[in-house]
């Protein structure tokens, strides 16, 4: 599965201790999930909508052209 992360800085593959919580989007993608601390964790009911992405490219865009365009301003992975 593709996931599109997009985050504050790039994820170090090497230090990948973390599980994402996922779900489906409008886009056919999936948002991450972030539950608040006294929140229980629980899997989304089969029939509930998909949610709403976090980050919806304009008219004429996908999601590949704006990561696209992130590799070629920050370039594919910082950590070569």
């Amino acid at each position: 599965m593709t996931a599109l992360a997009v985050q504050h800085t790039y994820f170090n593959q090497a230090r990948n201790g973390r599980r994402w919580l996922l779900r489906r989007n409008t886009l056919g993608n999936y948002n991450i999930m972030r539950p608040t601390a006294d929140e229980p964790l629980a899997r989304c009911p089969a029939n509930i909508p998909p949610a709403r992405p976090f980050i919806s490219p304009p008219d004429g865009k996908t999601l590949d052209d704006l990561r696209r365009e992130g590799e070629d301003r920050y370039g594919p992975d910082p950590y070569d």
